[in-house]
This record gives structure tokens, sequence and C-alpha cells, in this order.
């Protein structure tokens, strides 16, 4: 489980900055949210603090992006 929920992150984070790069909105915030919702859920299975607070802060930056654009 942990497996796949980490290479899942990583593929919808690879996917949601290719929809960035192609200007895409706000489908590209959707898929970059859900690489960042397996990633919080890995980074708690596994322990790996740095990786939540990141990925906390990442989502805090696209909401605050999201709303205020």
């Amino acid at each position: 489980m942990k497996t796949y929920l980490k290479w899942a992150g990583c593929g919808f984070v690879i996917v949601g900055a290719l929809l960035t790069a192609f200007n895409i909105y706000p489908l590209n915030l959707l898929i970059l949210n859900l690489g960042i919702v397996c990633y919080v859920i890995w980074s708690l299975m596994t322990k790996e603090y740095s990786i939540l607070v990141l990925n906390v802060v990442l989502f805090i930056i696209y909401l605050v992006g999201y709303l205020f654009s």
C-alpha cells in the first residue's frame, strides 16, 4: 500500500506540473492536490515528517493561489 501511495503521489505531481506548464487551470491544482493527499497519507504511514510538512505547505500555497486568482 505504501509503495502505491508514494508512486501515485509522484505520478499526480508530475501530471500536475505538466498541466501547469500548459496553463490548464484549474485541473492542474486538482491533480497536484491529489498528489499531495497521496504523499500526506504516505508520510504519516512511514513517519516521514519532512515530506508531511512540505506537502502541507504546498497545499496552503496552492489554496492561497486559487483563492486569490
